[in-house]
């Protein structure tokens, strides 16, 4: 029996505002289609985490930090408009009963947890039992997830994903979420393309108006953070305050919160300290593309199919990466990191 797997992650879709971050429809229709009639048993693509940037996305006009299942669902909706092509195209691929499709949950898309988004998913998709959603993806030794659960900004516990809040069930999202929805957003409306460059320390030292903006917002949200919101956290779930992760991040890295580089090689340490039976393990989060070997285990990570331009590459368009695996009888007969050629 042979089974090919696909993964790719980060595609970010949004609902086609400016926070939008996702332009390549036609690419990713090409590469959905390409792969609906492979000469397999089964067909499996894995969306490794951040597939819809609920996170990026307002909710009519507002940013509100307690998110509501009804909140994620009219998010889902103007996904579903913005980019119905993509859509389309899984409806197409999960037409033939060999393919199945899995939704690794990331950083920006936690409301997949929310079962009513799952049925809507399951139900626009027209194939109740062969989507599945989980925050990691384990079958055939491989072992895959999005990578944010070792990103001290964004890791939370899988035991307690909803929680409640003045009589209502919302998400129980990290710190990250609550300054990325707050405070950074604001960088990414008022410097949209700027925000498009990779890597990020590169182009805060380039365009020092986006740094000067960048680090005001910053300082304002260090500093209600430290000062103000610890108190609010008694009565108010969502606000969090990690400090304890902020001291070990800064004893292992300092100051350095934005380049992926100088983080990867711990990560990838500790997600195969935490699965050694994993023959291969694949990731993303960090908008890297990564093939090797680790302690006996193939490590690949792959990067974004948002719109994103590489500074350290004459301004080059990343390219569309995703991760090929195929299992034979059980047992993986090949693994590798493969660049999307449209």
């Amino acid at each position: 029996m042979i089974e090919k797997f696909y993964f790719i992650s980060d595609t970010e879709l949004g609902r086609g505002d400016i926070t939008d971050d996702f332009k390549d429809d036609n690419g990713l229709n090409s590469f959905i289609a390409g792969i609906t009639h492979e000469k397999s048993d089964k067909t499996t693509l894995v969306f490794n985490g951040d597939s819809i940037d609920f996170l990026k996305m307002a909710h009519q006009n507002n940013y509100p930090r307690a998110i509501t299942e009804e909140i994620s669902l009219w998010k889902l909706e103007e996904c579903f408009t913005a980019h119905s092509n993509v859509f389309d195209a899984l409806k197409k691929f999960l037409q033939d009963k060999k393919n199945h499709l899995f939704f690794v949950i990331g950083n920006h898309d936690a409301d997949l947890a929310w079962p009513k988004i799952q049925t809507r998913l399951k139900q626009f998709l027209n194939a109740e039992h062969r989507i599945t959603f989980d925050f990691k993806f384990n079958q055939h030794g491989i072992h895959a997830e999005h990578g944010h659960l070792f990103d001290a900004f964004f890791m939370h516990s899988l035991k307690k994903i909803f929680t409640t809040w003045r009589g209502r069930k919302i998400l129980n999202l990290p710190f990250g979420y609550y300054a990325s929805s707050q405070y950074l957003i604001d960088i990414k409306r008022k410097f949209p393309h700027v925000d498009q460059l990779f890597p990020k320390h590169i182009a805060l030292h380039q365009h020092p108006t986006y740094r000067k903006y960048a680090s005001s917002v910053v300082n304002k949200l260090t500093l209600r953070t430290i000062l103000k919101y610890p108190f609010y956290t008694i009565f108010n779930p969502t606000y969090k305050l990690p400090i304890g992760r902020f001291i070990r991040h800064t004893v292992r890295y300092g100051r350095e919160y934005l380049d992926d580089n100088a983080f990867i090689d711990h990560r990838i340490k500790q997600v195969c300290h935490k699965n050694p039976n994993a023959k291969v393990i694949i990731m993303g989060h960090a908008h890297l593309a990564i093939d090797r070997k680790e302690s006996n285990k193939h490590v690949i990570i792959t990067d974004t199919w948002r719109e994103e331009y590489d500074m350290e590459h004459n301004l080059e368009r990343k390219p569309r990466t995703f991760a090929k695996v195929i299992v034979e009888d059980g047992s993986v007969r090949d693994a590798g990191l493969h660049i999307f050629q449209q």
